[in-house]
């Protein structure tokens, strides 16, 4: 099974921390999907493995739907960042989002 994300020439490609290094693995199988629904929904009925952004399977985590593998070999954790347009100061609906943004993402387990 293969995630849509990570396509490179090729092949769909992995990204491994081995020995404290960033490795790109080539990973291929008989599934193949576009979206993310896809891919984790044929995992939970057993189709084999795939990658998914926790939040996004979270909930099957912690029903035992789904269970982690290769956690040791997770590649560092990508920032997440708001951005928005212009001006020195953000409107107040602006400010309001990102701060329920931050309170939100501080709360989860990554």
């Amino acid at each position: 099974m293969r995630a849509p994300h990570g396509r490179a020439r090729g092949g769909t490609r992995w990204r491994f921390r081995v020995d404290g290094a960033v490795q790109s693995i080539k990973v291929g199988g008989r599934f193949t999907a576009t979206g993310a629904a896809a891919t984790i929904e044929a995992v939970v009925l057993g189709a084999g493995i795939g990658r998914a952004f926790l939040w996004q399977v979270r909930d099957r985590l912690d029903t035992g739907r789904l269970e982690l593998v290769l956690g040791g070999f997770e590649p560092p954790p990508m920032p997440l960042y708001a951005v928005w347009q212009g001006g020195a100061k953000p409107s107040p609906v602006v400010r309001r989002f990102t701060d329920f943004l931050v309170a939100r993402f501080a709360a989860e387990r990554w």
